[in-house]
């Protein structure tokens, strides 16, 4: 039997469960061409459908010691690295080649871009663009690392850099490349040239072309409906988002989340967290020596990433952005329990004590000069009712912005899909969500008696001042110069992880505000959120 033929069969063999077989015609296939890469490649994949990783690993890795450097080897074994954590195995074999005196400068390029992925992949922002800058010297080529380089440097706000790399790939290959043409069209959005950039989309019909790529064609729509919001054309606007909102919906990922029932949860925690049910002088301990816990919290979309950067600009806070430390407690302890929620209502001091050591012990940091640790994850609005178990003495700063601006904003952003953003991808799901979350707040507020104060979006836009004094006299700080240039700070945070990263990076501005009016005729959202905008006072 041919190479071809041995490769076929083994494949076949494969499929049906006959890996031994298999196994003996990738090797035959070695045998007669050691130089090809199919046998391998097959070979590896059938060690892994029977989770033999390292041998599939080592054999990927002889081949490039023993017979020479292929992009097709160092791609699986990449792909294969991915999947098993084995990255650290693939860095150490391709890092070899480094100083080889054998390889040409192209491999090398491609040898740092994989390191700029890895580093992409980790969120090392720096060693990842730096790694991408090496590869572009080695092959001034290489599409894939000036998009990757690019991309990272529109994300942490460096436009002007990202340019200067899109303008160089421009310079050097004359070919039109579709993927350096939607970053040319985003690069001028964020310069506010959103008619040019509007042309672009359509000049070279990238709708069209990227309609298959889920990564791009989900960004491609948040451009085009941002460009048109810009250029008032907000028919256009709000469709691209309908479009958008509906491919994601149809991605299977997304059909697999689980939604929860969360009317069941408000029911359950209404019956748990209750005056009837607060523990008796648990006030008096201590949540940690001259460290003051406050959570910043608000629906989602209410103003919190602005006045997380505006707190984290004070130079006695330290802002927890995003991350699951209350969540990772709460399971912690409710694991221990067999997931009954009415457990909490008998939790000792002592559990508590424990509980507050488990939460600040991943954090994890130097308290040195800090004062005020500000846990900031919005929708811990939701679990305030454990926040007062736990942390009783902790204040709650409650972002809030009219309730339309909200429903239309959570609607238009790109979210990591999980139980409560997967509400976001209808409007009607929207409204329902923000009806729910806020009804549960007002149970809580009601209930739990909380040290909190309530900061309005429009208010921190139109006095400024006097709201953020107020904010920081509420956490018992001193007001210091220099807060209003909060944005400053923004910049010199590099990755924002939320969908306004390219905005807190810019003064205050006032053209968020009443955005929802604009698409009164297209949707009708005031209606079911009056209660809301009666009770917020909007």
């Amino acid at each position: 039997m041919n190479y071809k033929g041995l490769i076929e069969n083994g494949i076949n063999l494969a499929r049906i469960g006959n890996f031994l077989e298999a196994e003996n015609n990738f090797k035959q296939a070695i045998q007669k061409d050691s130089s090809l890469t199919n046998s391998y490649i097959n070979l590896a994949n059938t060690y892994i459908m029977q989770n033999r990783i390292e041998e599939s690993i080592n054999l990927l890795k002889g081949y490039l010691v023993d017979i020479s450097f292929n992009q097709n080897i160092i791609n699986h074994f990449w792909k294969i690295s991915q999947n098993f954590n084995r990255e650290n195995k693939f860095f150490k074999t391709i890092s070899s080649f480094e100083d080889s005196e054998t390889l040409n400068k192209k491999d090398l390029a491609y040898i740092y871009y994989l390191h700029g992925r890895y580093y992409a992949k980790t969120n090392d922002i720096e060693s990842s663009i730096e790694y991408f800058k090496k590869s572009i010297i080695f092959d001034e080529l290489l599409t894939d690392s000036y998009i990757n380089l690019v991309d990272w440097l529109e994300r942490i706000n460096e436009i002007s850099r990202a340019k200067f790399y899109l303008n160089q790939f421009s310079n050097v290959v004359k070919k039109i490349d579709f993927k350096i043409k939607f970053f040319e069209a985003l690069l001028l959005s964020r310069e506010k040239k959103y008619k040019i950039s509007e042309n672009i989309l359509n000049k070279y019909e990238l709708e069209k072309y990227f309609e298959r790529d889920k990564y791009y064609y989900i960004r491609l729509l948040n451009l085009k409906s941002k460009n048109n919001e810009r250029l008032k054309n907000f028919s256009i606007a709000y469709n691209s988002i309908v479009k958008r909102n509906l491919f994601l919906s149809s991605l299977e990922e997304n059909i697999k989340v689980d939604r929860g029932d969360f009317d069941q949860t408000i029911k359950d925690y209404k019956e748990v967290y209750s005056k009837a049910n607060r523990t008796v002088g648990i006030n008096k301990l201590k949540i940690r020596k001259k460290i003051d816990l406050t959570f910043l919290v608000g629906f989602t979309r209410s103003g919190t990433t602005l006045l997380d950067t505006i707190l984290r600009t004070h130079s006695k806070t330290l802002v927890l952005e995003e991350k699951n430390y209350l969540e990772n407690t709460r399971n912690y302890y409710f694991t221990s329990k067999n997931n009954r929620l009415d457990a909490i209502n008998n939790i000792s001091s002592e559990e508590i004590i424990n509980l507050r050591k488990y939460y600040f012990d991943q954090i994890n940091i130097d308290y040195k000069n800090i004062t005020n640790v500000i846990d900031k994850l919005p929708l811990t609005i939701t679990e305030l009712g454990f926040v007062k178990k736990i942390f009783p003495d902790a204040k709650i700063i409650l972002a809030l912005r009219h309730p339309c601006d909200v429903v239309i904003s959570c609607f238009f952003s790109s979210f990591k899909m999980n139980r409560a953003m997967i509400n976001f991808l209808s409007i009607k799901n929207t409204v329902n969500f923000y009806n729910k979350v806020l009804d549960l707040f007002e149970f809580y507020e009601n209930e739990l008696n909380f040290e909190i104060i309530k900061i309005k979006y429009e208010d921190i836009v139109f006095d400024f001042e006097n709201e953020t004094k107020k904010l920081f006299k509420f956490l018992n700080l001193e007001y210091e110069d220099g807060i209003d240039k909060f944005y400053e700070t923004a910049q010199k945070r590099k990755m924002i992880s939320t969908p306004s990263y390219s905005q807190v990076t810019n003064p205050i501005y006032s053209s968020s505000i009443g955005r929802w009016k604009n698409y009164e005729s297209l949707v009708k959202i005031e209606k079911p959120l009056r209660k809301w905008i009666k009770k917020l006072n909007y």
